[in-house]
């Protein structure tokens, strides 16, 4: 079967966490990126923007409120739930990687706990759980978030429970930054780099980025009150006469 198949038109948690793979296989950055924009071309507007967040080591849009709040205790418990390992077993196999995500990509192997009914995966059905997480207040919210949790990481195959855990904790380590999924989203929707750098700028979420690529608006990113910017290259200056001689024209700032 071609990795990239989808199914009902919603694509599957496995080619990404496939892709995951064969990205952290190559260590030549033109390579990275190809594979990349081959991947990204596949997707619809729904799965585009959730893609391109979960390889820059982000969930949701920046500035959006939501956090998932999951942290390494839970993940720890989880994995020792379902893998039936002891301590020493999880300590020895964590010492080999030094990664949580391909820790348990090895423990899942043979899993203690199964599901009734399996499900597979889908790139919409992660986010919308990670969105419940997110929703998730009051006394009983680590029990409530961990539930769920516990749900994807059984239906999971181990590949995939080692990249829901690696976007969970911000740590891809497949040798992706940022700047290259900007390469990518370029070469797959045929816009010049420094296009979707300029809208990234304004924009500050490369999911946004991504969409209004696919969507061919890309000379439509700009600033919006309350909507975080990314990242500028800055100069120092030692005093206010020094940038005031510098730009040679009156200047207002806070």
């Amino acid at each position: 079967m071609d990795p990239l198949d989808s199914s009902d038109g919603s694509f599957l948690f496995r080619n990404f966490a496939d892709v995951c793979e064969r990205i952290k296989a190559t260590s030549k950055k033109l390579e990275k990126v190809r594979i990349l924009s081959s991947y990204l071309q596949t997707l619809d507007r729904d799965t585009l923007p959730i893609v391109s967040r979960f390889l820059s080591g982000i969930i949701f849009q920046k500035g959006s409120k939501k956090e998932v709040y999951i942290g390494y205790s839970t993940l720890i418990d989880l994995i020792f739930e379902i893998s039936g390992i002891d301590q020493r077993g999880f300590e020895a196999t964590y010492l080999k990687y030094g990664d949580l995500g391909s820790t348990a990509e090895e423990l899942f192997d043979k899993k203690a706990l199964l599901p009734v009914i399996k499900r597979e995966l889908k790139l919409i059905d992660v986010y919308q759980e990670f969105e419940k997480m997110a929703s998730i207040t009051g006394k009983r919210a680590v029990e409530g978030r961990k539930s769920i949790l516990r749900g994807l990481l059984l239906d999971a195959s181990p590949a995939e429970a080692k990249y829901l855990i690696k976007i969970l904790t911000g740590e891809l380590r497949i040798g992706l930054t940022e700047g290259l999924v900007e390469e990518a989203i370029a070469k797959a929707f045929n816009y010049e780099i420094k296009e979707i750098k300029k809208a990234q700028l304004v924009i500050g979420d490369v999911g946004t980025t991504a969409l209004l690529a696919f969507e061919r608006r890309i000379h439509e990113a700009k600033l919006k009150l309350m909507q975080p910017l990314s990242y500028m290259l800055a100069d120092t200056m030692s005093s206010a006469t020094e940038i005031e001689q510098y730009y040679k024209k009156e200047l207002y700032a806070e």
